[in-house]
């Protein structure tokens, strides 16, 4: 078993928290100073013949909520191999609203070195407004590749709020107005 776990929080000039076990999601930078933490994990590993992993992590900061987590295998029979592996890495910001998901899987399997099956997937999903789907799939057979390649929206942009109009003559003479804005000299 392994893993990390910090507690960052500041209440008065700066109020933030920061809350994770096992790091955070890939694209979040935590603050300076705070720890490189080690995702929390669990192995079983035979030497040469099988090793099986799995990692996570979940993170709390005063605006974000993320969580993921990975497994990861390898095993072997002789001149036959087969590894790898799937995860997921979610990451949720409160305000504005939003929301990212990146999925991925991978398996390969070699005879004598070379690879007979393999099957790559990886998808992000980003949203909302519009959500978007961005991914890539790699199948080999026999070392010959066919890869499928997707980059969709779904829905209109998020509308960006007119901004009021602001009449900076009135407000000039409502302020020149106010007698307590005057002094005599």
């Amino acid at each position: 078993l392994t893993g990390s776990i910090a507690v960052r929080a500041a209440f008065l000039d700066d109020p933030t928290i920061l809350a994770s076990a096992g790091g955070f999601h890939p694209a979040f930078t935590a603050p300076p100073g705070f720890p490189s933490l080690e995702r929390l994990g669990v192995a079983l590993n035979v030497p040469d013949i099988l090793d099986v992993r799995l990692e996570a992590y979940v993170a709390i900061t005063s605006n974000t909520l993320q969580f993921g987590a990975r497994f990861s295998f390898f095993g072997k029979a002789g001149p036959i191999t087969a590894e790898g592996g799937a995860g997921f890495d979610t990451l949720i910001t409160i305000t504005p609203f939003g929301l990212t998901v990146g999925v991925d899987f991978g398996a390969t399997i070699k005879v004598a070195g070379f690879d007979a099956l393999a099957a790559l997937l990886s998808l992000q999903v980003s949203g909302p407004a519009p959500w978007r789907f961005v991914g890539t799939a790699t199948f080999t057979l026999c070392g010959l590749d066919e890869d499928f390649h997707i980059d969709e929206s779904i829905g209109a942009p998020a509308a960006i709020a007119p901004i009021a109009a602001v009449h900076v003559a009135t407000l000039v003479r409502d302020a020149l107005a106010q007698p307590d804005n005057w002094e005599v000299l």
